[in-house]
């Protein structure tokens, strides 16, 4: 019998800091990483478990710094991930692998696909964001990232009080916190999450979001704010998006806008389906396209 997926693994990189990731799937699978969204961690990639067995994937999804058990880096940018992940690869003997980024891990999938292509087997995007300085960046995403955004460059200290507030919520009273977060979701993405064999996933990962507090996930939106350091035009392989049509937080105009921005570019854009539910119901099909 294979053994269950491993929740919490961890690298000390070579300047010090530690690197949390958590396993997935078929442990003598083909591999792939997986990227949370934000906010999020590792355990985001639990929902993939159980098609990454049934495709034979086996799926490393590892803690941005400063997520869930990741440390902090300090100045990071986004350009700077390629790195961690290829300590992480060269660590488990991995030298050619898939990605796979989910919302707010997209930026750093496509940093990847332009730093390390050598790398790479396939890259898919989920619902992805798109770079905040393309023209009419602010039309492709809900009014509520649009404003959080905005607050990262004119008062900065109003996103550390909101997102210390998320987190002291998750961490008191985890189950009122994800209630709450389905009250406020279009019907896809609710009833997707509340589903018997997803929403126990869902609330773990959503309570282990802040173990290691919220200067990872306040540094990353102020990222996610600036230019990430290079254009979707630098991008020479293929990447793979995918995209729920009635998606209210990621736009669909977003992947639209990034599928002509990118040379190389296979853009399915899905009927009914949310920024959540995608991920969800549509996993399987998504995971046979990076294998």
């Amino acid at each position: 019998m294979d053994k269950p997926f491993s929740q919490f693994n961890h690298l000390d990189l070579k300047d010090g800091r530690q690197l949390a990731y958590s396993e997935f799937g078929d442990p003598r699978g083909k591999p792939a990483f997986f990227f949370h969204g934000w906010p999020g961690a590792r355990l985001q990639g639990a929902i993939l478990d159980g098609s990454a067995r049934t495709l034979g994937l086996r799926i490393f999804s590892p803690d941005r710094p400063g997520f869930g058990l990741s440390d902090f880096q300090t100045g990071r940018t986004i350009l700077n991930w390629p790195e961690d992940l290829l300590e992480l690869a060269d660590d488990l003997d991995l030298e050619t692998f898939s990605l796979l980024g989910l919302s707010g891990g997209a930026p750093y999938a496509l940093a990847c696909a332009y730093k390390i292509p050598h790398r790479l087997t396939s890259v898919g995007i989920i619902s992805g964001i798109g770079p905040s300085d393309s023209p009419g960046a602010s039309e492709a995403v809900s009014p509520n990232l649009r404003r959080t955004i905005k607050m990262c460059k004119i008062a900065p200290w109003l996103v550390r009080i909101s997102l210390r507030r998320m987190a002291q919520q998750r961490r008191r009273n985890p189950e009122s916190a994800f209630i709450h977060l389905l009250e406020s979701l279009p019907e896809p993405d609710r009833t997707a999450l509340s589903q018997p064999m997803i929403k126990p996933k869902a609330l773990t990962a959503s309570a282990d979001t802040f173990q290691g507090g919220t200067r990872g996930h306040f540094h990353e939106i102020r990222l996610f704010a600036r230019p990430w350091g290079f254009q979707m035009g630098d991008i020479q392989m293929l990447i793979q998006l995918w995209h729920g049509e009635e998606d209210k937080d990621i736009l669909p105009l977003t992947a639209q806008r990034q599928a002509q921005a990118l040379p190389n570019c296979q853009v399915r854009m899905i009927p009914g389906e949310g920024h959540y539910s995608l991920y969800i119901n549509y996993n399987q099909e998504i995971l046979e396209c990076i294998t």
